[in-house]
């Protein structure tokens, strides 16, 4: 018996679903396998199934909702924060820092959080 090739996951991008989506709704006679074809020709490097792109389309909503920006080319996954009240606190010290021109380094942000 042949070995199995086991299957490698392809990372999507907020921007590319939000590309699937769009090109779903303008193409509403194409099927779900027509799209992957389409997808995988304009990225090569994208392998993607056909299941993949209908769990896509079936949260279009909230791809589409986004906006265009250099985070959704680099945004892969939605985590919710685990410490909710700390991420507040934080974001209002970094906004204070930032308007009295003070310059933000890693360690200044780790220290501070801890």
């Amino acid at each position: 018996m042949p070995p199995v090739s086991k299957k490698t996951r392809c990372r999507i991008s907020n921007k590319q679903k939000k590309e699937i989506c769009e090109f779903a709704k303008k193409n509403l006679i194409y099927k779900q396998h027509e799209v992957v074809n389409e997808f995988m020709e304009r990225y090569p490097s994208l392998k993607i199934d056909r299941s993949t792109v209908s769990k896509i389309l079936k949260k279009a909503d909230k791809y589409q909702l986004q906006d265009d920006d250099i985070n959704t080319e680099k945004t892969f996954r939605h985590r919710p924060v685990k410490y909710p009240m700390l991420e507040l606190a934080m974001n209002m010290w970094i906004e204070r820092v930032m308007t009295e021109g003070m310059i933000i380094s890693d360690s200044l942000v780790k220290e501070k959080g801890q």
